[in-house]
Protein backbone atom coordinates (compact mmCIF):
# COMPACT_ATOMS: atom_id res chain seq x y z
CA UNK A 1 0.00 0.00 0.00
CA UNK A 2 1.08 3.54 -0.33
CA UNK A 3 2.57 4.94 2.39
CA UNK A 4 3.38 8.70 2.20
CA UNK A 5 6.16 11.03 4.48
CA UNK A 6 4.60 13.05 7.68
CA UNK A 7 5.83 15.38 9.70
CA UNK A 8 6.87 14.92 13.34
CA UNK A 9 4.51 16.02 15.83
CA UNK A 10 5.28 16.28 19.05
CA UNK A 11 3.52 17.10 22.45
CA UNK A 12 5.03 15.71 25.15
CA UNK A 13 8.58 16.02 26.80
CA UNK A 14 10.81 12.70 25.08
CA UNK A 15 10.84 11.74 28.61
CA UNK A 16 7.52 10.56 28.53
CA UNK A 17 7.08 9.39 25.74
CA UNK A 18 10.82 7.73 24.69
CA UNK A 19 11.89 6.37 28.50
CA UNK A 20 13.27 3.11 27.45
CA UNK A 21 13.21 4.03 23.46
CA UNK A 22 15.56 5.18 21.33
CA UNK A 23 14.85 7.29 18.62
CA UNK A 24 14.46 4.73 16.32
CA UNK A 25 13.00 2.51 18.60
CA UNK A 26 10.30 5.18 18.99
CA UNK A 27 10.07 5.26 15.06
CA UNK A 28 9.20 1.84 14.95
CA UNK A 29 6.37 1.78 18.22
CA UNK A 30 4.89 4.26 16.84
CA UNK A 31 4.22 3.37 13.30
CA UNK A 32 3.50 -0.04 14.61
CA UNK A 33 0.64 1.75 16.48
CA UNK A 34 -0.11 3.56 13.66
CA UNK A 35 -0.55 0.46 11.66
CA UNK A 36 -2.78 -1.58 14.72
CA UNK A 37 -5.14 2.08 14.24
CA UNK A 38 -5.09 0.89 10.41
CA UNK A 39 -5.86 -3.04 10.72
CA UNK A 40 -8.26 -2.41 13.60
CA UNK A 41 -10.43 0.68 12.63
CA UNK A 42 -13.52 -2.05 11.71
CA UNK A 43 -13.47 -2.51 15.76
CA UNK A 44 -11.99 0.72 17.63
CA UNK A 45 -12.72 -0.89 21.14
CA UNK A 46 -10.93 -4.11 19.88
CA UNK A 47 -8.02 -1.59 18.94
CA UNK A 48 -7.52 0.70 21.50
CA UNK A 49 -7.48 -2.15 24.08
CA UNK A 50 -4.92 -3.78 21.91
CA UNK A 51 -2.80 -1.11 21.67
CA UNK A 52 -3.11 0.27 25.36
CA UNK A 53 -2.13 -3.40 26.54
CA UNK A 54 1.25 -2.83 23.94
CA UNK A 55 4.48 -3.28 26.67
CA UNK A 56 7.63 -1.62 24.93
CA UNK A 57 9.03 -1.18 28.74
CA UNK A 58 7.99 2.60 28.68
CA UNK A 59 4.35 3.93 29.48
CA UNK A 60 2.38 3.51 26.49
CA UNK A 61 -0.28 5.62 26.53
CA UNK A 62 1.55 9.35 26.37
CA UNK A 63 2.49 8.23 23.18
CA UNK A 64 -0.29 6.71 21.78
CA UNK A 65 -2.25 10.42 22.87
CA UNK A 66 0.76 11.92 21.29
CA UNK A 67 0.08 9.59 18.24
CA UNK A 68 -3.90 10.42 18.12
CA UNK A 69 -3.40 14.05 18.12
CA UNK A 70 -0.42 13.90 15.16
CA UNK A 71 -3.35 12.12 13.40
CA UNK A 72 -6.13 14.46 13.69
CA UNK A 73 -3.58 17.47 13.08
CA UNK A 74 -2.54 16.16 9.95
CA UNK A 75 -3.29 18.30 7.32
CA UNK A 76 -4.62 18.82 4.56
CA UNK A 77 -6.85 15.98 6.12
CA UNK A 78 -6.64 13.32 8.65
CA UNK A 79 -6.26 9.58 7.55
CA UNK A 80 -9.36 8.59 8.84
CA UNK A 81 -12.61 10.41 9.58
CA UNK A 82 -11.95 12.84 12.92
CA UNK A 83 -15.12 10.23 14.13
CA UNK A 84 -12.66 7.61 14.67
CA UNK A 85 -10.33 9.53 16.57
CA UNK A 86 -12.84 10.80 18.90
CA UNK A 87 -13.69 7.62 19.62
CA UNK A 88 -10.66 6.07 20.10
CA UNK A 89 -10.28 8.47 22.46
CA UNK A 90 -13.30 8.06 24.62
CA UNK A 91 -12.51 3.89 23.87
CA UNK A 92 -8.90 4.62 26.07
CA UNK A 93 -10.36 7.32 28.21
CA UNK A 94 -12.67 4.35 29.81
CA UNK A 95 -9.71 2.02 29.34
CA UNK A 96 -7.02 3.33 31.08
CA UNK A 97 -6.71 5.67 34.00
CA UNK A 98 -2.83 6.80 33.24
CA UNK A 99 -4.77 7.81 29.43
CA UNK A 100 -7.40 9.72 30.89
CA UNK A 101 -4.51 11.29 32.80
CA UNK A 102 -1.95 11.74 29.36
CA UNK A 103 -5.29 13.11 27.56
CA UNK A 104 -5.90 15.71 30.00
CA UNK A 105 -1.92 16.94 29.63
CA UNK A 106 -2.28 16.87 25.90
CA UNK A 107 -5.93 18.85 26.13
CA UNK A 108 -3.77 21.67 28.47
CA UNK A 109 -0.98 21.58 26.38
CA UNK A 110 -3.02 22.11 23.05
CA UNK A 111 -4.63 24.88 24.89
CA UNK A 112 -1.42 26.57 25.89
CA UNK A 113 -0.13 26.60 22.34
CA UNK A 114 -3.65 27.84 20.86
CA UNK A 115 -2.08 30.76 19.51
CA UNK A 116 0.58 28.93 17.66
CA UNK A 117 -1.59 26.34 15.60
CA UNK A 118 -2.13 26.08 12.04
CA UNK A 119 -5.10 27.92 11.38
CA UNK A 120 -6.53 25.16 9.28
CA UNK A 121 -6.50 22.91 12.75
CA UNK A 122 -8.54 24.74 14.83
CA UNK A 123 -11.98 23.24 14.01
CA UNK A 124 -10.62 19.94 14.58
Amino acid sequence: YERKLSSVFRLFDSSKTEENLSTSGRIIVEQYIIDLFCALNCSHKVCMKNVLKLDFNTPIEYLVVEILFGQIFELPNPPYKQLYYEVLIVDGHKTSKSFSNALTEAIQIIFSRLNELDTECFDR
